[in-house]
């Protein structure tokens, strides 16, 4: 497009963006922030094609203004807090939702996958999970307590054992997307793996219903933050990859930036999860009925703030 043609299709757009700006204080954050994002496609489109462009300078002055009463005065308080949870988190989730669809997705096929290979090969369960592991778990069941890994330490260092080791895989997941969507893929599907691979084992022990109520006491919000850093990846890898009417390196930018964001909202139910594997799952098999209702509160938090609160939100716009 000629820049004397991209002026005039957006000229009365910057006119009135102009006049936003005379009433910051009256104008809402989001209206603020779609503004500001407008602008600075805006500015990335010029800045690629019309490189020695006055136009430049101009959209780049009116984008700090937004950029400016954006960020003013931000200093961490319970309402913006509350505001990241109850607005701008579930307004990313919604905007990467198609990534987190695949990331469901990838990871269904994935626990699929390593259900069939272990039926095929029982040898299987112990290339993705380890010798030791396996025969740990074998010798559990004979015991008459399949879910006695989880009683193999002391709470507290469980707990932070288990904390490091999930907030290191989920990070891992997400920060793979840097090179391309599709390793944060081949990360979910390395982690999910050995999930299928576990459930065919406990079958053919008889041990897979007891076993399970241990594992999805806290695995429901352990395996479904994985999930969701896992989509977070692939968002932010499809921002390289599929720039759009974006320069490639903006589309990226603003990606990375989205994708961080949802990985600092799903951080907490690691951090559960970890409270939950560490100290309550080694009780698990004596409170059936009390995890049964914490792992349908899981399933219903999930569903809430990951599927119905972003259409809400994004709906309400």
């Amino acid at each position: 497009m000629r820049e004397a043609a991209f002026i005039r299709k957006n000229r009365a757009k910057w006119k009135d963006y102009e006049a936003v700006a005379t009433e910051l204080g009256n104008t809402s954050a989001d209206r603020l922030l779609d503004i500001y994002n407008d602008v600075v496609a805006d500015l990335a489109y010029c800045r690629t094609h019309y490189p020695n462009s006055g136009l430049t300078n101009y959209l780049n002055s009116l984008s700090l203004t937004f950029h400016n009463e954006i960020h003013k005065g931000r200093a961490a308080s319970w309402a913006t807090v509350r505001t990241f949870f109850t607005d701008e988190m579930p307004r990313l989730v919604y905007k990467a939702r198609r990534a987190m669809l695949l990331s469901l997705v990838i990871g269904v096929v994935a626990v699929l996958i390593g259900v069939y290979s272990a039926w095929r090969d029982p040898d299987y369960v112990k290339m993705v999970m380890g010798t030791g592991y396996v025969d740990m778990t074998i010798s559990n069941i004979e015991q008459g307590y399949a879910s006695g890994v989880y009683n193999s330490e002391t709470p507290i260092k469980m707990f932070l054992e288990i904390l490091w080791n999930n907030a290191s895989v989920s990070l891992l997941v997400f920060a793979v997307g840097v090179v391309t969507s599709i390793a944060s893929a081949a990360m979910l599907v390395y982690n999910l793996l050995s999930l299928g691979a576990l459930g065919v084992l406990l079958f053919r022990y008889d041990a897979l219903a007891d076993f399970s109520v241990a594992l999805w006491f806290h695995g429901t919000l352990e395996i479904s933050a994985i999930v969701i850093m896992a989509g977070a990846g692939i968002h932010m890898g499809n921002g390289w990859l599929f720039p759009g009417t974006y320069g490639r390196l903006r589309s990226f930018v603003n990606a990375s930036r989205e994708g961080m964001m949802i990985v600092m909202g799903t951080m907490p139910m690691i951090f559960v999860a970890a409270m939950v594997e560490g100290f309550l799952t080694r009780h698990a098999q004596h409170h059936t009925t009390v995890v049964m209702l914490f792992i349908a509160l899981s399933l219903a938090y999930i569903i809430y703030y990951y599927i119905y609160l972003p259409w809400r939100v994004r709906r309400n716009l």
